[in-house]
């Protein structure tokens, strides 16, 4: 789909994306250069300095790991936002390899669960299918990898507010077959329109959604603004969901899809509560993939911000209140 052109931003600005477009590329580039041993251990070393450095994120991890693990004691929740950092910079590692990655040799780093079988008969009804996924894991790969073993799909993206970055994102997103669909513009017709064709719609569901767009389901057992349009979506199209994401396993470039259980779309004639039902489903698929792999998930997200389960701001001060609907003391430990 087109996008529509933004402000042009100031020459300070321009500078700026400008800057941070050749510090990227110059850092891919060498990665690249590296053999991915060495890469993957220079980004490591990288991300733990940021743990260290970048005290905001790191308080926001732990504040949440905090709400959704109260089981849990202090050094593996520290030990978690460690490793959620740290999934960053193997990111950035296994972005700079992407090469490496061929249509011949995907399925000697890509496993594909066993449940795609389930997807592929989901496929016969001819109305696509939605893939609801998060940031966890390397989402990027997600795609690419589905593309490379004949997957291809269209992928749900905000635009980069660096229109120079945002556009080599898309040529790295696009290279391999898939599609973009512009969140902003045109994003709901141009799902419709993908879905009609049988054609597979990717989509991020897993940050704050500003309640104006979201509908508050539980998540880790705490109400969580989530976005309501890819239920919206669901109920409209007839479309199937189907929770993937993408895990490491150990190796060079060693990955498994994990593809949940469908999300059942029923109408009950109360779309507000089918919508609640659907989205709290949704976090259920997200919760339970966290929960195997809680190193994996991006923890320094104001995730539960504006929650009516949380008396003040959780991020400054504020204390959880409700957790599964039921009374709670002493906030968070």
């Amino acid at each position: 789909m087109g996008r529509k052109k933004k402000k042009q931003p100031g020459a300070l600005a321009k500078a700026g994306q400008v800057a941070a477009y050749v510090a990227v590329r110059a850092t891919l580039a060498l990665l690249r250069l590296l053999p991915f041993g060495a890469a993957r251990a220079l980004c490591l070393a990288g991300a733990r300095t940021f743990f260290l450095l970048d005290r905001r994120h790191r308080d926001i991890a732990l504040t949440n790991l905090r709400l959704a693990f109260p089981e849990k004691d202090e050094t593996w929740r520290r030990e978690v936002a460690r490793g959620s950092f740290e999934n960053f910079g193997l990111i950035a590692a296994e972005l700079a390899h992407l090469h490496e990655l061929t249509p011949e040799n995907i399925l000697d780093h890509v496993t594909f669960d066993e449940n795609y079988a389930l997807y592929e008969k989901a496929k016969q009804r001819g109305k696509g299918c939605f893939y609801v996924t998060g940031h966890f894991g390397n989402w990027e790969i997600l795609a690419h990898a589905h593309a490379l073993a004949g997957r291809p799909f269209h992928a749900v993206v905000r635009p980069l507010d660096n229109p120079l970055l945002d556009d080599f994102l898309e040529r790295l997103r696009t290279a391999t077959g898939n599609r973009i669909i512009d969140k902003k513009h045109g994003g709901r017709q141009a799902m419709v329109t993908a879905l009609r064709r049988n054609e597979d719609v990717g989509i991020l569901v897993d940050q704050y959604s500003r309640r104006s767009h979201g509908v508050y389901a539980p998540l880790f057992g705490v109400e969580a603004s989530t976005t309501k349009g890819i239920a919206l979506m669901a109920m409209r199209t007839g479309a199937p969901m189907f929770p993937v994401f993408l895990a490491r396993e150990p190796g060079d470039l060693r990955f498994r899809t994990v593809i949940l259980p469908e999300i059942e779309v029923n109408r009950t004639g109360d779309q507000k509560e089918d919508i609640r039902r659907i989205t709290a489903r949704v976090n259920e698929a997200l919760e339970t993939i966290v929960r195997r792999y809680p190193n994996h998930w991006l923890w320094g997200h104001r995730r539960w911000k504006n929650s009516p389960d949380i008396e003040g701001n959780i991020y400054d001060g504020g204390r959880l209140i409700r957790r599964d609907g039921k009374a709670v003391t002493g906030g968070v430990a």
